[in-house]
């Protein structure tokens, strides 16, 4: 989609009004693991053991260790 010639076709207006461009800063790791602890304590919230909700936390920060 590109401009017209060397093989590439013009694209309607039509089209190209159902597109979008969508841009996120990369976070940081403590803001990663914020966003996750939130997430999983959610979760676990609902109807988890003791046991199980205890490694919530642990949990995400092995996550972020390994990416």
């Amino acid at each position: 989609m590109g401009p017209p010639g060397g093989g590439r076709n013009d694209i309607t207006a039509r089209l190209v009004r159902h597109m979008s461009i969508l841009a996120i800063d990369s976070f940081d790791d403590n803001t990663m693991k914020k966003i996750f602890s939130a997430i999983v304590d959610w979760h676990f919230a609902k109807d988890y053991e003791p046991e199980i909700i205890r490694w919530a936390r642990p949990m995400v920060y092995a996550t972020m260790q390994v990416t």
